[in-house]
C-alpha cells in the first residue's frame, strides 16, 4: 500500500524545463511588454465587465522587479512578478494557482517551466470564461 502512495506522490510532481539563456536586456524588454499589453487588455476588457478593478503597476529594485495586479470581483486578485534574476514571471491566479513562465526567444511566447504551455492561451481561456467579453492580448 505504501508503495502506491510512494508512487502516486511521485507523478504529481513535475520537473521544470531547463530555462534557456536569454539577455537581461532582452528579458527586461519582454517582460515589460508583457505586462504592459496586459495591462492594456485588462482595461480594454473592464470597458464590458465593470468587475475588473484596482489595475496596478508597481517597480521596485530599480526596475529589477515589476508587479501588475488586478482585482476582479468576486473572483479573486490577479498578480504577475517578473524576476530578472531568474528571466522569469510569476503568475499568481485566484483560480488555477502559481505559475512560473520563462521567455521562448524562438517561439516569441512565455512559456511554462513544468509543461511548456503558453502564458496568453491559459490566461485567455481562464478569463473569457470568468469575465464578460474578450481579453485582447
Amino acid at each position: 500500500m505504501l508503495q502506491n502512495v510512494n508512487r502516486l506522490r511521485s507523478k504529481s510532481k513535475k520537473l521544470e524545463v531547463e530555462i534557456p539563456h536569454i539577455e537581461k536586456d532582452i528579458y527586461l524588454e519582454q517582460a515589460n511588454l508583457l505586462l504592459f499589453q496586459l495591462s492594456n487588455g485588462f482595461e480594454k476588457l473592464s470597458e464590458f465587465d465593470d468587475r475588473i478593478k484596482d489595475i496596478e503597476f508597481e517597480e521596485s529594485n530599480n526596475g529589477q522587479q515589476l508587479e501588475l495586479r488586478l482585482n476582479i470581483e468576486h473572483l479573486g486578485q490577479y498578480r504577475w512578478v517578473t524576476e530578472a534574476k531568474d528571466r522569469v514571471i510569476y503568475f499568481n491566479s485566484p483560480f488555477s494557482g502559481i505559475y512560473k513562465y520563462y521567455y521562448d526567444q524562438e517561439l516569441e511566447q512565455w512559456k511554462n517551466t513544468k509543461d511548456l504551455h503558453i502564458l496568453q492561451d491559459t490566461l485567455i481561456r481562464e478569463i473569457t470564461h470568468h469575465c464578460k467579453g474578450y481579453l485582447d492580448l
